[in-house]
């Protein structure tokens, strides 16, 4: 949002939402109402902000390859030019590689342009046209082309010098090295696997019969890739859900050392995109193609290195790795960790699980294991509830009855567990270094990740508001009433700020918070 102009905001991640979805339906249909509803949906969005998105959006659509500077700075994000192309998609290319290597503005009105201008020039009768190629492109079409080629058909040929290392030697799987036994529990707990001679494809799909045949057979030639099918409606675009989804296998088989292709009738979203370049991951999704459909691959960035391929055959799978680059290098997770994460069927299990043997949980490796995964799932709550589970550990389960309270509950369930820290004098890691709340603060926050609903938002607020404040109060470093009612005043309902006030008043005699806890109305 940053690099088009728009300022972080605490709509943000609406806005996101929203865009992504309305971009994609504007780029079918041409459609452009929803602009006109941006100010009265995000009334503090700034005007800027808003001309900058509209002028995307109107010239986006308005072929502006044609254009010499196609489209300029409205359209320049980065160092890429975005504009709708010829299929009805969002498209984008290096802006260097118009201006150095364009053979005419028309290639760049969509890929499969781009591919045959280049492809005719490649094989021109004249030298100029051949000449004004980028020299990768040209070394690609004379040695990595025919070799493709003869991949997809499935006929035999020379390995290729440029295949990196992943396609012949995967880091993990059924194949070279046995999965994890915590990776072999989960997925036989949350997912399917369609067929017994292919056990290293997983799917989410409630039917495994709605896996291709052809991707089965293919997964079963390359028993040392990863595959995970992703089950949606063919063409729709992805939804935060399926992002949530896809993102979660990815970090579940990055723990496991390993980095599976991801296919899906589906059609990626931006968001589902930035989740592929954490992971520097492949997704091959069901395009239309003709009479037909095919199977195009994308690798981090929309353009970074496509293919689209009429079948799913086992030389598509080589390819995709192959385009996928070098996987990151992440650290692989203890036995216990994995076990405790992924092969849980919630957080009240996997409180059982440390209480049951706090030696092999509390540990820390996992603790790092758990800051590692909450760094690249920034809005996944079951991520970042993994670090509070484990630093309050077996002596209180305030966690997993945070999480299962209802809204009116959770100030009792905060304020019970605040008295027995300070009872026990043995808070968790965080209240070593001063505070008596940061270890709830923590909790409150976890859930709240991933969030987008303004009411269960201002109810998270309120309440870490009110728990640093209850820390501030103990140690006898609040004085300024005002500025809480001025910075929570419309942040939850007043049914939940009664009950704050309630328990507050049970706790402190005389207490400066109660009365400004009630002042803030909606």
């Amino acid at each position: 949002m940053e690099s088009a102009g728009v300022p972080q905001a605490p709509y943000a991640a609406d806005l996101r939402e929203y865009l992504d979805s309305w971009l994609w339906r504007a780029a079918r249909t041409r459609q452009v109402s929803f602009l006109d509803n941006l100010h009265e949906r995000f009334p503090g969005l700034p005007p800027a902000a808003r001309r900058r998105i509209d002028d995307f959006v109107r010239y986006g659509l308005a072929e502006p390859w044609t254009l010499p500077d196609a489209g300029g700075d409205v359209l320049r994000l980065g160092n890429r030019m975005y504009h709708v192309g010829l299929a009805g998609s969002w498209v984008s290319y290096l802006e260097s590689e118009r201006t150095r290597h364009g053979l005419s503005n028309y290639q760049f009105a969509d890929p499969v342009e781009w591919f045959a201008e280049a492809y005719a020039a490649r094989y021109d009768t004249a030298d100029a046209p051949r000449q004004r190629l980028n020299p990768a492109v040209r070394e690609w079409f004379y040695d990595e082309l025919p070799r493709l080629l003869d991949r997809i058909s499935g006929k035999p040929g020379p390995s290729s010098s440029k295949v990196p290392e992943a396609v012949t030697s995967s880091p993990a799987g059924p194949g070279p090295a046995p999965e994890p036994e915590w990776l072999r529990t989960a997925l036989d707990r949350h997912l399917h696997r369609p067929a017994e001679d292919a056990p290293n494809l997983v799917t989410n799909a409630a039917t495994t019969a709605r896996v291709p045949k052809a991707l089965v057979d293919a997964a079963g030639e390359r028993p040392d890739l990863w595959v995970y099918f992703h089950e949606a409606k063919r063409g729709a675009v992805l939804g935060k859900l399926d992002r949530s989804v896809i993102h979660e296998r990815l970090e579940q088989f990055a723990q496991a050392g390993v980095r599976p292709l991801v296919f899906t009738p589906g059609r990626p979203s931006l968001d589902v995109l930035s989740v592929l370049d954490t992971y520097r991951a492949t997704l091959l999704n069901e395009v239309p193609a003709g009479l037909g459909t095919a199977w195009k691959a994308t690798t981090r960035s929309r353009t970074d290195a496509i293919i689209q391929s009429p079948e799913i055959t086992a030389g598509l799978l080589d390819w995709a790795v192959a385009a996928s680059g070098a996987a990151p290098q992440f650290n692989r997770v203890s036995e216990s960790f994995g076990s405790l994460v992924w092969a849980s069927t919630g957080v009240r299990e996997q409180h059982r699980r440390i209480a049951s043997e706090p030696a092999e949980y509390r540990t820390a490796e996992n603790l790092r294991a758990a800051d590692e995964m909450a760094a690249r799932m920034p809005d996944s709550a079951m991520a970042h509830l993994v670090k509070p589970l484990l630093e309050f550990g077996p002596v209180s389960d305030v966690v997993p009855r945070f999480v299962e309270a209802a809204r009116e509950g959770r100030p009792s369930v905060l304020m019970g567990e605040l008295r027995r820290l300070e009872a026990s004098g043995q808070p968790v890691e965080e209240t070593r270094k001063g505070s008596s709340t940061g270890g709830l603060v923590s909790l409150v926050e976890a859930t709240g990740k991933g969030v987008v609903d303004p009411a269960t938002l201002g109810e998270i607020r309120f309440t870490t508001g009110v728990l640093k404040t209850l820390d501030a109060i103990s140690a006898g470093q609040w004085d300024d009433a005002q500025t809480f009612v001025t910075e929570h005043k419309g942040m939850t309902d007043p049914g939940h700020k009664i009950e704050w006030a309630r328990l507050i008043g049970e706790r402190l005699e005389t207490s400066p918070i109660r009365p400004s806890a009630l002042d803030c109305r909606t």
